[in-house]
Parts: C-alpha cells; structure tokens; sequence
C-alpha cells in the first residue's frame, strides 16, 4: 500500500493555484495550493523511504525553491500514513501564486552546494537579525574557514556589488570603519556568535539591531555572489538541460 508524507508550507515564494505534480529527481512533489479550507503543501510518497528521507526530500525542495525565489519558504510539518496525497489544513496566506509552474530542476548533489543553499532559506526564514546575519555569514565560511580568508574574499569582492543600498553601506563602513571585511566579520560574525567581550549584539538593543540590519542586504548578496560564482548554483527555476 502507498503511504504519503504530507507537509504545511508557508512562505514568500510563487507557488501554483493548482495542484501540481513536479519531478524532483527521483522523486514526484505533489504540490497543492492555497484555498479556503486548506494551506499550500506538499505531499512525497514515502513507501519505500523512510520518514526522515521523505522530509529531507521536501526541505531540499524548498530550499532550492527559496534559492531560486529569494523568498523564505518554511516547512511548517505535517503527518504521514495517507494511502494518497492530500493537502493540509490551512494556516497562513500565500503572497504568489502562478497559474502554471515552470519548475525544472533537479536536486543538487555537491555536499557544499546542498548546505549553502540549505543555510541560505534558513537565514531567510529566521525571526532574528542577528541570526540572520550569520546565516548569510555561515555561507563564506562554507569556502573560507579561517577568519583571515573571509575577511579577504570579503573586501575582494565588493567591486561585484551592484545595488545601490549595498554600495552606500560599503561607502559609510569604508568612511567610519576602514575595512569593510573586517568590521563585518567583526562586528557581525563575531559579534553575534559570541557574547563575553565586545563587540557583541544584545538583541534587545535597538541600537545594535539597527545597525546589523544596515549590513543585512550586503552579507546577504555577498552570500548569494559566492552561491552563483563559486559554488556554481543557478538562481533560476527551469535551469536543468
């Protein structure tokens, strides 16, 4: 008998206003939209798996549907035992929705690849500044493990920077702080991993919140620079040949 593992999705990115059944390696998605009565979800048969790998499956989806999107999509859980798919009670509502569904793509399989884009929907979807910095920051240290080469692969990617945000932010910082890789490794990386010396990120403080958020948008397309260029991962949805 077929058993299906079914989980709530919430999130930012385009999901389709029909039920879609879309290949993701060897496995097929069931993908059901929002409605009334129930929550966009997504359903995987799991008859000859494990619980464990199904949802594996499913966050390796939506992480590569995050990815592509640029948008946070959260697996919100769900049951399995169903001898068919069926779509899940509803929770919140979607912000995109398409009428058809060009997705093409097949999992990744480069350990490196998996994790980065895996960190990449987590900082997206995590209710923290702070943590969300070192989300992004994480992804540096994925090719970079010592401090010294984030902060050089840091400043000698800067010139590929185009948002106009990013590059006042990389303007003040250079003014007030000098170099633009060490005061974010820091008075970010640093500052959030560790809390016994300064500088540190109190999360209450308002103060050092606002100043982290200044420097989200740029770890973030820092982050994404590397995703693309140097881990060689696409950004688009219908990318397989």
């Amino acid at each position: 008998m077929k058993k299906f593992l079914q989980c709530g999705v919430e999130g930012q990115a385009t999901w389709p206003k029909e039920k879609t059944i879309v290949k993701f390696g060897r496995y097929e998605l069931h993908l059901f939209p929002l409605t009334r009565e129930y929550s966009q979800s997504v359903s995987i048969e799991i008859s000859r798996i494990s619980d464990v790998i199904g949802m594996t499956v499913i966050n390796r989806f939506l992480s590569l549907i995050s990815w592509c999107s640029d948008q946070g999509m959260h697996n919100n859980y769900g049951w399995s035992g169903n001898p068919i798919p069926v779509p899940v009670l509803r929770r919140k509502l979607a912000i995109s929705t398409s009428g058809t569904y060009p997705f093409s793509r097949s999992p990744l399989t480069e350990p490196k690849q998996k994790l980065a884009i895996a960190l990449y929907r987590e900082a997206l979807t995590v209710n923290s500044i702070p943590y969300e910095f070192i989300g992004y920051f994480k992804i540096i240290n994925i090719l970079y493990q010592k401090p010294k080469a984030q902060i050089k692969w840091i400043n000698d990617n800067l010139y590929v920077i185009e948002d106009d945000f990013c590059k006042k932010r990389i303007e003040t910082i250079s003014k007030e702080q000098g170099d633009v890789g060490q005061y974010l490794y820091g008075s970010g990386r640093c500052a959030v991993a560790h809390a016994f010396t300064e500088p540190l990120v109190d999360p209450d403080d308002l103060v050092h919140l606002r100043r982290l958020s200044e420097d989200l948008d740029l770890i973030r397309a820092l982050a994404r620079h590397l995703i693309m260029n140097e881990l060689n991962v696409s950004d688009f949805l219908w990318n397989d040949v």
